[in-house]
């Protein structure tokens, strides 16, 4: 369901996010391969882990609330 979650996300924002929390890249290293500012890349991770959290929250561990409220 991660990844499910992930290839959701805005094509940058996958890749911003991926790079660095999956790869473990620096921030001056991602924002320097996408031409991108510190402040966006601030803005654009925020925005994805909030995407994937929604994402997380409605398919998967929503199921398991379901499962067991029943």
């Amino acid at each position: 369901m991660l990844n499910l979650c992930i290839e959701r996300l805005a094509p940058k924002q996958r890749q911003l996010f991926v790079l660095r929390e999956l790869h473990g890249s620096s921030n001056e290293e991602i924002c320097k391969d996408m031409g991108i500012s510190m402040t966006n890349a601030g803005v654009m991770l925020y925005r994805a882990r909030m995407s994937l959290r929604q994402c997380l929250e409605l398919n998967w561990f929503g199921q398991t609330r379901e499962k067991e409220t029943r």
